[in-house]
Protein backbone atom coordinates (compact mmCIF):
# COMPACT_ATOMS: atom_id res chain seq x y z
CA UNK A 1 0.00 0.00 0.00
CA UNK A 2 1.43 3.39 -0.91
CA UNK A 3 0.68 6.81 0.43
CA UNK A 4 1.00 10.30 -0.97
CA UNK A 5 3.61 12.62 0.50
CA UNK A 6 0.87 14.58 2.27
CA UNK A 7 -0.38 11.52 4.19
CA UNK A 8 0.20 12.10 7.92
CA UNK A 9 -2.37 9.63 9.27
CA UNK A 10 -1.09 6.22 10.25
CA UNK A 11 -2.43 3.05 8.68
CA UNK A 12 -5.40 1.69 10.64
CA UNK A 13 -5.27 -1.83 12.06
CA UNK A 14 -7.63 -4.69 11.28
CA UNK A 15 -10.38 -5.62 13.79
CA UNK A 16 -8.65 -5.40 17.15
CA UNK A 17 -5.30 -4.55 15.51
CA UNK A 18 -3.24 -1.49 16.42
CA UNK A 19 -2.54 1.53 14.22
CA UNK A 20 0.83 2.35 12.72
CA UNK A 21 2.82 5.38 13.83
CA UNK A 22 2.84 8.75 12.08
CA UNK A 23 5.03 11.80 12.73
CA UNK A 24 5.70 12.56 16.39
CA UNK A 25 4.50 16.15 16.05
CA UNK A 26 2.82 15.98 12.67
CA UNK A 27 4.97 18.86 11.35
CA UNK A 28 8.22 19.45 9.51
CA UNK A 29 11.68 18.33 10.70
CA UNK A 30 10.34 15.59 12.92
CA UNK A 31 10.96 12.02 14.09
CA UNK A 32 8.56 9.20 13.31
CA UNK A 33 6.24 7.98 16.04
CA UNK A 34 6.42 4.45 17.46
CA UNK A 35 3.67 2.14 16.23
CA UNK A 36 0.87 1.54 18.72
CA UNK A 37 0.49 -1.77 20.56
CA UNK A 38 2.73 -3.73 22.92
CA UNK A 39 5.21 -4.70 20.20
CA UNK A 40 4.96 -1.70 17.85
CA UNK A 41 7.91 -0.83 15.63
CA UNK A 42 10.12 2.11 16.58
CA UNK A 43 9.88 5.42 14.72
CA UNK A 44 12.64 6.56 12.37
CA UNK A 45 14.81 9.49 13.47
CA UNK A 46 15.29 12.85 11.80
CA UNK A 47 18.81 14.16 11.13
CA UNK A 48 19.84 17.65 10.09
CA UNK A 49 19.25 21.29 10.91
CA UNK A 50 15.78 22.65 11.55
CA UNK A 51 14.69 24.35 8.39
CA UNK A 52 17.80 23.14 6.55
CA UNK A 53 19.23 20.10 4.84
CA UNK A 54 17.78 17.01 6.52
CA UNK A 55 16.89 13.35 6.06
CA UNK A 56 14.66 10.71 7.67
CA UNK A 57 15.20 7.12 8.79
CA UNK A 58 12.65 4.42 8.03
CA UNK A 59 10.21 3.11 10.64
CA UNK A 60 10.74 -0.30 12.22
CA UNK A 61 8.37 -3.17 11.50
CA UNK A 62 6.13 -4.38 14.34
CA UNK A 63 6.68 -7.70 16.10
CA UNK A 64 4.30 -10.46 17.18
CA UNK A 65 5.36 -14.13 16.99
CA UNK A 66 8.14 -12.98 14.67
CA UNK A 67 10.31 -9.94 15.33
CA UNK A 68 9.89 -6.85 13.19
CA UNK A 69 12.63 -5.78 10.80
CA UNK A 70 14.65 -2.66 11.56
CA UNK A 71 14.04 0.46 9.50
CA UNK A 72 16.79 1.53 7.13
CA UNK A 73 19.03 4.47 8.01
CA UNK A 74 18.68 7.70 6.08
CA UNK A 75 21.88 9.51 5.12
CA UNK A 76 22.54 13.16 4.40
CA UNK A 77 24.87 14.38 1.70
CA UNK A 78 27.34 15.29 4.48
CA UNK A 79 27.07 11.70 5.83
CA UNK A 80 24.99 12.55 8.92
CA UNK A 81 22.68 9.63 9.66
CA UNK A 82 18.97 9.59 10.50
CA UNK A 83 18.74 6.22 12.24
CA UNK A 84 16.05 3.75 11.26
CA UNK A 85 13.54 2.67 13.91
CA UNK A 86 14.09 -0.57 15.82
CA UNK A 87 12.00 -3.60 14.93
CA UNK A 88 9.29 -4.61 17.40
CA UNK A 89 10.09 -7.58 19.67
CA UNK A 90 8.56 -11.05 19.64
CA UNK A 91 8.07 -11.35 23.38
CA UNK A 92 5.17 -10.24 25.59
CA UNK A 93 3.08 -9.68 22.46
CA UNK A 94 0.19 -11.95 23.42
CA UNK A 95 -0.73 -15.48 24.41
CA UNK A 96 0.77 -18.42 22.49
CA UNK A 97 -2.60 -20.18 22.67
CA UNK A 98 -4.55 -16.99 21.81
CA UNK A 99 -6.32 -16.96 25.17
CA UNK A 100 -7.23 -14.16 25.25
CA UNK A 101 -7.39 -13.50 21.54
CA UNK A 102 -4.86 -10.84 20.55
CA UNK A 103 -3.96 -8.97 17.39
CA UNK A 104 -0.99 -7.30 15.66
CA UNK A 105 0.84 -4.12 16.64
CA UNK A 106 1.47 -1.20 14.26
CA UNK A 107 4.63 -0.39 12.35
CA UNK A 108 6.73 2.65 13.23
CA UNK A 109 6.46 5.89 11.27
CA UNK A 110 9.26 7.09 9.02
CA UNK A 111 10.95 10.38 9.90
CA UNK A 112 10.37 13.56 7.94
CA UNK A 113 13.24 14.38 5.61
CA UNK A 114 11.95 17.59 4.04
CA UNK A 115 11.50 21.10 5.40
CA UNK A 116 9.19 22.42 2.70
CA UNK A 117 6.66 19.58 2.99
CA UNK A 118 5.65 16.98 5.58
CA UNK A 119 6.60 13.59 4.21
CA UNK A 120 7.45 11.11 6.97
CA UNK A 121 5.46 8.08 5.90
CA UNK A 122 3.12 6.29 8.35
CA UNK A 123 3.56 2.71 9.46
CA UNK A 124 1.14 -0.04 8.49
CA UNK A 125 -1.59 -1.19 10.86
CA UNK A 126 -1.47 -4.52 12.66
CA UNK A 127 -3.51 -7.48 11.48
CA UNK A 128 -6.75 -8.12 13.34
CA UNK A 129 -7.91 -10.98 15.54
CA UNK A 130 -10.22 -13.64 14.06
CA UNK A 131 -11.94 -16.46 15.98
CA UNK A 132 -14.08 -19.07 14.21
CA UNK A 133 -16.01 -21.68 16.24
CA UNK A 134 -18.14 -24.54 14.89
CA UNK A 135 -20.00 -27.41 16.57
CA UNK A 136 -18.98 -29.71 13.72
CA UNK A 137 -16.20 -28.67 11.38
CA UNK A 138 -14.27 -25.78 9.86
CA UNK A 139 -13.08 -26.26 6.28
CA UNK A 140 -10.97 -23.69 4.44
CA UNK A 141 -11.81 -24.72 0.88
CA UNK A 142 -9.31 -24.71 -1.97
CA UNK A 143 -9.09 -21.17 -3.29
CA UNK A 144 -10.45 -19.82 0.00
CA UNK A 145 -8.46 -17.61 2.33
CA UNK A 146 -8.53 -16.36 5.91
CA UNK A 147 -6.23 -13.36 6.01
CA UNK A 148 -5.20 -11.51 9.17
CA UNK A 149 -1.95 -10.17 7.73
CA UNK A 150 -0.39 -6.87 8.76
CA UNK A 151 -0.72 -3.75 6.65
CA UNK A 152 2.15 -2.53 4.49
CA UNK A 153 4.02 0.62 5.51
CA UNK A 154 3.47 3.71 3.40
CA UNK A 155 6.12 5.06 1.07
CA UNK A 156 6.72 6.62 -2.32
CA UNK A 157 10.37 7.08 -3.39
CA UNK A 158 9.28 9.00 -6.44
CA UNK A 159 7.71 11.78 -4.35
CA UNK A 160 10.65 12.66 -2.09
CA UNK A 161 13.83 10.62 -1.77
CA UNK A 162 14.79 12.10 1.62
CA UNK A 163 11.78 10.86 3.63
CA UNK A 164 11.69 7.66 5.69
CA UNK A 165 9.32 4.86 4.70
CA UNK A 166 6.84 3.46 7.23
CA UNK A 167 7.36 0.10 8.94
CA UNK A 168 5.08 -2.84 8.22
CA UNK A 169 2.39 -3.88 10.69
CA UNK A 170 2.64 -7.24 12.46
CA UNK A 171 0.46 -10.15 11.44
CA UNK A 172 -2.63 -10.72 13.54
CA UNK A 173 -4.22 -13.82 15.08
CA UNK A 174 -6.52 -16.58 13.80
CA UNK A 175 -8.11 -19.02 16.27
CA UNK A 176 -9.99 -22.01 14.83
CA UNK A 177 -12.06 -24.21 17.19
CA UNK A 178 -14.08 -27.22 16.00
CA UNK A 179 -13.99 -31.04 16.26
CA UNK A 180 -12.61 -31.11 12.69
CA UNK A 181 -10.39 -28.39 11.18
CA UNK A 182 -8.92 -28.86 7.72
CA UNK A 183 -8.74 -27.49 4.20
CA UNK A 184 -6.57 -26.66 1.20
CA UNK A 185 -7.15 -22.89 1.43
CA UNK A 186 -4.68 -20.44 2.93
CA UNK A 187 -4.68 -19.07 6.48
CA UNK A 188 -2.30 -16.10 6.49
CA UNK A 189 -0.85 -14.04 9.34
CA UNK A 190 2.13 -12.59 7.47
CA UNK A 191 3.51 -9.24 8.51
CA UNK A 192 3.22 -6.22 6.24
CA UNK A 193 5.97 -5.11 3.88
CA UNK A 194 7.96 -2.01 4.83
CA UNK A 195 7.36 1.16 2.84
CA UNK A 196 9.72 1.94 -0.03
CA UNK A 197 11.81 5.09 0.27
CA UNK A 198 14.60 6.89 -1.54
CA UNK A 199 17.13 4.26 -0.49
CA UNK A 200 15.24 1.40 -2.08
CA UNK A 201 12.86 -1.39 -1.17
CA UNK A 202 11.17 -1.78 2.19
CA UNK A 203 11.78 -4.93 4.22
CA UNK A 204 9.62 -7.90 3.25
CA UNK A 205 7.89 -10.33 5.62
CA UNK A 206 9.99 -13.36 6.41
CA UNK A 207 9.14 -16.70 7.96
CA UNK A 208 8.31 -15.51 10.52
CA UNK A 209 10.56 -12.45 10.98
CA UNK A 210 10.27 -9.23 9.02
CA UNK A 211 13.23 -8.10 6.91
CA UNK A 212 15.19 -4.89 7.48
CA UNK A 213 14.54 -1.88 5.28
CA UNK A 214 17.22 -0.72 2.86
CA UNK A 215 19.63 1.90 4.22
CA UNK A 216 21.00 4.77 2.17
CA UNK A 217 24.54 4.44 0.84
CA UNK A 218 27.26 6.98 1.64
CA UNK A 219 28.59 9.36 -0.99
CA UNK A 220 27.10 10.89 -4.10
CA UNK A 221 26.33 14.27 -2.52
CA UNK A 222 22.62 13.43 -2.23
CA UNK A 223 20.49 13.04 0.91
CA UNK A 224 18.48 9.81 0.85
CA UNK A 225 15.87 8.47 3.30
CA UNK A 226 15.73 4.94 4.68
CA UNK A 227 13.06 2.37 3.85
CA UNK A 228 10.70 0.85 6.43
CA UNK A 229 11.27 -2.57 8.02
CA UNK A 230 8.92 -5.49 7.45
CA UNK A 231 6.43 -6.66 10.08
CA UNK A 232 6.78 -9.96 11.93
CA UNK A 233 4.29 -12.79 11.50
CA UNK A 234 1.34 -13.38 13.80
CA UNK A 235 -0.23 -16.56 15.24
CA UNK A 236 -2.61 -19.27 13.99
CA UNK A 237 -3.93 -21.66 16.62
CA UNK A 238 -6.05 -24.77 16.05
CA UNK A 239 -8.16 -26.56 18.65
CA UNK A 240 -9.81 -29.80 17.49
CA UNK A 241 -10.30 -33.42 18.54
CA UNK A 242 -7.13 -34.39 16.69
CA UNK A 243 -5.37 -31.04 16.66
CA UNK A 244 -2.76 -30.59 13.95
CA UNK A 245 -1.33 -27.84 11.77
CA UNK A 246 -0.63 -30.37 9.00
CA UNK A 247 -4.20 -30.21 7.69
CA UNK A 248 -4.01 -26.48 6.85
CA UNK A 249 -1.96 -24.28 4.53
CA UNK A 250 -0.65 -21.68 7.01
CA UNK A 251 1.52 -18.74 5.95
CA UNK A 252 4.07 -18.84 7.43
CA UNK A 253 3.91 -22.47 8.61
CA UNK A 254 6.04 -21.69 11.67
CA UNK A 255 3.28 -19.41 13.02
CA UNK A 256 0.89 -22.31 13.65
CA UNK A 257 0.22 -24.10 16.94
CA UNK A 258 -2.39 -26.65 17.98
CA UNK A 259 -3.88 -28.55 20.92
CA UNK A 260 -7.00 -30.52 21.83
CA UNK A 261 -10.32 -28.91 22.53
CA UNK A 262 -10.76 -27.68 26.07
CA UNK A 263 -13.14 -29.76 28.23
CA UNK A 264 -15.29 -26.70 28.89
CA UNK A 265 -15.96 -26.06 25.21
CA UNK A 266 -19.51 -26.25 23.93
CA UNK A 267 -18.62 -27.85 20.56
CA UNK A 268 -19.65 -31.49 20.06
CA UNK A 269 -18.49 -34.39 17.93
CA UNK A 270 -20.35 -34.47 14.60
CA UNK A 271 -22.63 -37.47 14.06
Amino acid sequence: MGGAASDLLAGGGGPGGDAGGGLAGGFFDDDGRRGTGVCGGGGGLFAGLLGGLNVGGGGGGAGHVGVGGAGGDGRQANDDVGAGGVGGPASSCGSFTLTPLGAGSGGGGGANGEHAVSCGYPGGGGGGGVQLVSRRRITVAAGGRIDAGGGAGFGDPGASVTCGGGGGGAGGSVLLEAPEVSGAGVVSVLGGRGGDAGAGDGGAPGAPDGGAGTSAMAGGGVSVGGAGGGGGAGRVYVRSLEASCDDLDVAPASACGADDLRPSTTVVTPP
